[in-house]
Formats: structure tokens, sequence, C-alpha cells
């Protein structure tokens, strides 16, 4: 009878995240450290840690660590105004902006201030995902 040498870091089971440049996480799960090291994704890295992919981030500021997203607490001001009329949600971060009602649509938002107008009277909802911040939805609404 033969033996096989396994490598200890595939029985060795650790949970791990797998994360992007910023921080992104892009997948979870448990398995032998050796593994998640050599399946890693090309760009991202490895944390040894227990994350949830929706709900969490890796934090890069200093060493490298899993954080809860935070909610994105801003609102527009005024939340009510007529057509025409701008609203301002302030410090919203760099994001995709989708807005729907009677005008549907989507934006690149680069960060700052997010200022929004329509020509349409009615109820919009605006929707984002400003990372690190967990997605936002908000509601303005336009009178004639």
């Amino acid at each position: 009878m033969s033996t096989i040498d396994i490598h200890p870091g595939y029985l060795e089971l650790r949970p791990f995240a797998f994360y992007d440049a910023e921080g992104r996480i892009h997948g979870t799960g448990i398995q032998g450290w050796k593994a998640s090291e050599e399946n890693c994704p090309k760009g991202q890295s490895v944390l040894f840690v227990d994350a949830d992919r929706m709900l969490d981030y890796v934090d890069l500021t200093g060493e490298p660590t899993v954080k809860k997203r935070p909610s994105f607490d801003g609102a527009f001001n005024p939340p009510s105004v007529p057509v025409e009329t701008e609203s301002v949600l302030a410090g919203l971060p760099a994001c995709s902006i989708r807005f729907t009602g009677p005008e549907t649509g989507s934006h690149a938002h680069e960060g700052g201030d997010l200022v929004v107008g329509f020509t349409s009277p009615g109820v919009y909802t605006i929707t984002c995902e400003p990372f690190p911040y967990l997605p936002a939805t908000f509601t303005l609404t336009v009178t004639a």
C-alpha cells in the first residue's frame, strides 16, 4: 500500500474572503487555506476571516480588516420640489444612479453632491450603491 503526501494546508479548513483593490468582497466560503490561496481569482487577494459578501467590505486603510458596510444616511433636500427645480443629496460617494418614475434612466455620479431635477411631476425612486456603503434607495416627489 502506498501513501500520498497531502499538504496540511488542504486539510486545515478556514473561512476566507476574496476581495479586490477597493475592498469589495467577491467570494466567501470555507476550505483548506492552501486551496484558497491557489484559487484566489487574478487581481484579488484572500483574507482568512468569516465575512458576508453583501454586508461586509475589507477596509484597506491599514492592515486589511473586514468591517460592516455602513448605511448612507443622506436624504434629498428638499424632499419635494416643483418641476424643473433641483433637489440635492449631499455628499454621495461615486456610484451609478438609477431613477424610476415618470422619467426613467441612469447616471454615472462622480461623487459629491448629487443635484437632480425632473421635468415631469410624480414620485421618483432613486437607487444607488455608493460603496463601501450599502445599496441605498431614496424618494423624491416632484409636483406640478
